[in-house]
């Protein structure tokens, strides 16, 4: 059992993109202190069998032509999943207004002959809004692939709509690891305020198990800054599971410790995610909307 109530050593690496951390750990041992003893590296298992959907793919090679091709078989339903969960800005309708000129006759002022005889669309300036969302991928070993899916599609729905509502959005993707010594944390950009969302590039990231299960272990597996050999225990325990499963909780936490730096930062579980059924709800455990 994880202690809850005691200071640990922070292990946090913080990349620009997946290419930045894939080149940066292919330069370094497969092992680092923490792992030098380990019989076997979780990342590098080979899967055959009906284990195969814990890590969503039978090698780690197999893990790398998926990020780097796309993970497109969630894509249907991922398109299908956005829809259903909906958006919260509910009347997009355009304000109309009595005008000089516009696209419609105003008839009753016609036939009054009053001087504006026009309906117009009221011009509408949108304020550059931007937030910065961090979700959290990492699940305890007993998180079912499909839950994984689900959540990630929960959180692209939220993306979306915001998206849809004028903010510019930033999406960071952490893991983290718990000892009763160590907190590890892996923090990846994959989505910049100015980049448009693409659905085929953030499937792997935010969706694959394997993105977990295969490429944060590899991290983890070589940091060199990691000396904590009792992480190599089931790979650390989930925050989540420290925090007993509350977003807010958590969230200060990797505030209180310099994960989270930004009062702009909203932070989102992928067990938060997992259990929202519409993209409100989801923006109000995570506090986008009080």
């Amino acid at each position: 059992m994880v202690k809850k109530d005691k200071k640990r050593k922070v292990v946090a690496e913080n990349f620009k993109g997946i290419n930045a951390l894939l080149d940066t750990m292919d330069t370094r041992p497969m092992r680092n202190e923490a792992f030098k003893n380990r019989a076997d590296l979780a990342s590098q298992r080979e899967y055959f069998d009906e284990k195969k959907p814990w890590a969503g793919t039978s090698t780690y090679n197999e893990a790398m032509e998926i990020m780097k091709t796309g993970f497109k078989d969630p894509l249907a339903k991922m398109k299908k999943g956005i829809l259903k969960m909906g958006a919260m800005d509910k009347d997009k309708r355009p304000r109309l207004k009595n005008d000089f000129v516009g696209f419609v006759p105003h008839v009753p002022h016609t036939l009054m002959n009053l001087p504006i005889t026009m309906i117009n669309k009221e011009k509408q300036t949108h304020k550059d809004k931007t937030i910065h969302l961090v979700y959290s991928f990492g699940a305890s070993s007993k998180i079912n692939p499909n839950d994984m899916i689900k959540g990630g599609i929960n959180f692209i729905s939220l993306v979306n709509s915001l998206e849809k509502q004028n903010f510019r959005v930033k999406i960071d993707i952490l893991s983290s690891h718990v000892s009763d010594n160590t907190l590890a944390c892996l923090l990846i950009n994959v989505k910049e305020y100015g980049q448009k969302l693409n659905l085929l590039k953030l499937t792997f990231p935010l969706v694959h198990p394997s993105m977990f299960r295969r490429i944060s272990f590899k991290w983890l597996e070589s940091t060199p800054e990691l000396k904590d050999e009792y992480m190599t225990w089931g790979y650390g325990t989930p925050l989540s599971h420290l925090m007993g499963y509350d977003n807010q909780k958590e969230a200060n936490y990797l505030k209180d410790h310099g994960i989270l730096k930004s009062d702009n930062t909203y932070y989102c579980t992928l067990y938060t995610a997992m259990k929202t059924d519409n993209v409100e709800s989801l923006a109000k455990q995570i506090g986008i909307v009080k």
